[in-house]
């Protein structure tokens, strides 16, 4: 099972102990293992104790915390997005062309990290990139898509610690291109002069700048070698 969390780096999830184990939580893990927040897994949200004290803010309405957004390949060929928030929360879908959002009313995020680009290009998923947008009292899950698929949005009960997960799920399919997906190449740079050609432009030596500053032919090959 592949796991993309919120830093965006990519790791293949191990063997974890259970929830409510012996084994600390604060062990380094290999780099070769998924150390964030899975469902149903033992590792805590970044600064766990101070998400528990932000917890219903002050308001006309109680206000969760997201404490972790990430993604997951499912066994099943399906893809999932999940967001982790410190209680149930009310969703809403809305579709459009090109892209679908999930409100999460009443909510903020935990660190401004959690509102980085979720990048799923490279995996078997309708969706390109997601992320996070404040929208007034809420938040919105931004996802754009490659393929016209509205996801099914669920929501599990809340877990030993507290912490609730919501869930968006995507069918198995066939969603890559065939082709390789090409890096775009940098930008042109520009002609120094200011001709907005787009293409840099190496202007040969004039006799002036040639009398000026002569070319001196560098003999490069190493000293010889002293023999004592």
């Amino acid at each position: 099972m592949i796991l993309l969390g919120l830093s965006g780096g990519l790791a293949v999830a191990s063997a974890q102990p259970p929830v409510g184990s012996s084994a600390s939580v604060t062990t380094p893990h290999p780099l070769s293992e998924y150390g964030g927040v899975t469902p149903g897994g033992p590792n805590p949200p970044p600064r766990a104790g101070h998400l528990r004290s932000r917890r219903h803010t002050p308001g006309p309405r109680p206000t969760e915390i997201i404490a972790w957004p990430g993604f997951q390949m499912q066994p099943s060929g399906g893809s999932r997005f999940f967001v982790q928030t410190t209680g149930p929360v009310t969703t809403e879908v809305h579709p459009s062309t090109g892209r679908v959002e999930i409100v999460f009313h009443d909510t903020a995020v935990h660190l401004s990290n959690s509102r980085r680009w979720l990048e799923t290009q490279y995996f078997e998923t309708p969706v390109l990139r997601a992320r996070l947008e404040r929208r007034r009292r809420d938040m919105v899950l931004v996802m754009q898509l490659r393929a016209a698929v509205t996801p099914v949005v669920s929501s599990g009960a809340a877990d030993a610690s507290g912490f609730v997960f919501t869930y968006i799920d995507f069918g198995a399919g066939h969603y890559l291109p065939d082709a390789p997906i090409a890096t775009p190449p940098p930008p042109a740079r520009h002609d120094e002069s200011g001709s907005g050609s787009g293409t840099a432009v190496v202007r040969p030596a004039t006799p002036e700048s040639q009398r000026s500053y002569p070319t001196v032919e560098e003999d490069e090959r190493p000293p010889p070698v002293q023999v004592h």
